[in-house]
């Protein structure tokens, strides 16, 4: 982890965005989840991504999170959590500060625009250069890194490990 804070520094990284699926978690979720299996499905989170939406902000490095999944006409609110409500039911219990964190929960054809309102989110609009995203889809990475955005590329299928 030391490593990869001291690369962030010296790229002068200011903002880290996290995809979800197979990134801070490692399984897919489809989008949307059972309420029973809210606690099966906790137990996937990534543990370095989770260190890291913990630590990064002690290093004044901001956090976002930038997924497909969105909430769905087709999903009983009853029983299933979707979109970016999903994401904070799985969180909450282990990212303290996750009500400052933006969270684009939505489908399109890549995350250019959840990168940009993220970016728009903090007061002093975070660079692209300045931003790291950090994703298991190639084609995210590389639209993101075409469009000036840095990129570290998630290729297990077990979520964001500073090993892989």
């Amino acid at each position: 982890m030391e490593s990869f804070l001291k690369s962030l520094q010296e790229k002068k990284i200011q903002l880290v965005v996290f995809d979800f699926d197979q990134t801070i978690l490692k399984e897919h979720t489809g989008g949307s989840i059972d309420v029973s299996e809210l606690k099966q499905v906790q137990e996937k989170i990534s543990k370095d991504a989770l260190t890291l939406l913990n630590v990064l902000p002690r290093y004044s490095i901001h956090v976002g999170i930038a997924s497909f999944a969105q909430e769905s006409v087709s999903v009983k609110r009853e029983t299933h959590l979707a979109g970016k409500h999903m994401i904070q039911k799985i969180l909450e219990p282990y990212v303290p500060h996750l009500q400052t964190i933006p969270i684009e929960a939505w489908h399109g054809k890549d995350k250019l625009k959840h990168l940009k309102n993220i970016r728009c989110h903090f007061p002093a609009r975070i660079r692209k250069r300045h931003t790291l995203l950090i994703d298991d889809d190639p084609k995210n990475i590389e639209t993101a890194s075409s469009h000036g955005y840095l990129t570290c590329h998630v290729k297990s299928r077990q979520g964001f490990s500073f090993s892989n």
